[in-house]
């Protein structure tokens, strides 16, 4: 008998160089920070890395999420940004300002816009020219400073059921002002009004303060508004 004898065939199939590194590119562009500066289109991402920076001269900014220190600025648009990570600066000359969640740190500037955050869990400075603010503490794991700053518009700060800080809110309001402004807490803190109108701040003035301290006192809240109201709310 004749024996037989088999070969083994073995096949390499060899993957196109370029989709490897379009692949590659791909992961690493999330894990790269970016800068990306257009004079009037919009900018939209899904997400940017640690240290990227976002400016428009003319458009709106999106951001889905930011993993890290993230900075947002436009002349003439609004800001949007769903989650960040923090620390997040956000600056606007002429639209609004919405975040959806923030863990660390956020400062928001805008000069003609309103301001909401659906929850902050770090410190937050934000101050606006000629807009509301709507902004909603989450629960922190260390103290924290708020400061919110109104010209011509209302302030709403919601805090957690088990909130514990102090509190300094004021307002200020001239002749201007449609009736008394209103300045609701639900802590029942010392409150003092000025019984006339007070003279140099360029027009005469009456000023509404409240201030005092919620439990241990952690967090520190600083709220101002000239010509609107202020309104804390309780979870």
């Amino acid at each position: 008998m004749q024996a037989l004898h088999f070969r083994r065939l073995v096949i390499i199939v060899a993957l196109p160089v370029f989709c490897l590194a379009v692949a590659r590119t791909a992961a690493e562009a999330v894990d790269q920070p970016v800068t990306i500066n257009q004079m009037a289109n919009d900018i939209d991402r899904d997400v940017v890395a640690d240290g990227s920076t976002l400016s428009t001269m003319g458009g709106d900014i999106h951001l889905g999420r930011a993993e890290g220190e993230v900075t947002l600025r436009t002349m003439g648009g609004d800001i949007r940004v769903e989650s960040a990570q923090g620390p997040l600066q956000a600056q606007t000359m002429g639209g609004d300002v919405r975040i959806g969640s923030v863990a660390r740190d956020v400062e928001i500037r805008t000069q003609g816009g309103e301001v909401s955050i659906h929850a902050a869990s770090g410190a937050v400075r934000a101050d606006t020219a000629g807009g509301d603010m709507d902004i909603a503490l989450a629960e922190a794991q260390a103290p924290r400073a708020v400061s919110l700053r109104a010209l011509g518009g209302d302030i709403v700060l919601h805090v957690p059921a088990d909130f514990a800080g102090t509190i300094d809110a004021t307002i200020s309001y001239d002749r201007h002002f449609d009736g008394v402004p209103r300045l609701i807490e639900p802590f029942g803190l010392p409150r003092t009004e000025t019984p006339g109108w007070i003279a140099g701040f360029g027009s005469e003035r009456k000023i509404i303060h409240v201030t005092g301290t919620v439990g241990h006192g952690s967090d520190h809240i600083t709220l101002s508004t000239v010509n609107g109201n202020i309104r804390i709310v309780k979870a």
